[in-house]
C-alpha cells in the first residue's frame, strides 16, 4: 500500500514527474546539446581563423585567378621562390636529430615554403590586377 500511495502522488503532481519508458525525450535532448556544442566549437574555428592560415590564403588566389578567368584576362605564370628559400635555410648547429624531430622539420619547412609561394603569389595577382588592369581588389 505504501508503493501504491507513493505512485498515486507522483502521478498526479504530473510536471515533476520523469517519464522513462519515453527515450525519444531523453535522445531528443542530449541530441539537442550535442548540437549546440557542435555548434559553439564550428563558431569558435570560424572566429579564431587567422587571416593568414593557409587555408584562407588558397581560397584568396582562387579568387584572384576567378577575377581574371571572369573578365578574360590573362593570368600570369607563378613567379620562382628559389631566392626565397635559400635565405630561409637553418643550420642544424650539431644538433643530433631523431626520426621524430626530422618529420617535424620537413612539416615546418614544407608549410613555410607553401606559406612564401602563396604570399608572393597572392602580391603578384594583385599587383597585375591593380597596375595593369586599373582593379581594385579590396
Amino acid at each position: 500500500m505504501i508503493g501504491d500511495s507513493d505512485i498515486d502522488d507522483s502521478s498526479s503532481s504530473g510536471s515533476d514527474h520523469v517519464n522513462f519508458s519515453d527515450p525519444t525525450k531523453d535522445s531528443a535532448v542530449e541530441t539537442t546539446t550535442g548540437r549546440q556544442i557542435a555548434s559553439k566549437r564550428s563558431k569558435k574555428k570560424r572566429v579564431s581563423k587567422s587571416q593568414h592560415s593557409l587555408d584562407t590564403m588558397r581560397q584568396r588566389v582562387s579568387h584572384l585567378m576567378s577575377i581574371f578567368e571572369e573578365n578574360g584576362w590573362f593570368i600570369p605564370m607563378p613567379e620562382s621562390t628559389a631566392p626565397h628559400q635559400i635565405n630561409n635555410t637553418k643550420k642544424s648547429g650539431g644538433k643530433v636529430w631523431s626520426n621524430r624531430n626530422y618529420g617535424a622539420d620537413k612539416k615546418r619547412q614544407r608549410k613555410q615554403s607553401e606559406r612564401v609561394m602563396l604570399e608572393t603569389r597572392i602580391q603578384q595577382l594583385e599587383a597585375v590586377l591593380k597596375d595593369e588592369h586599373g582593379y581594385d581588389t579590396m
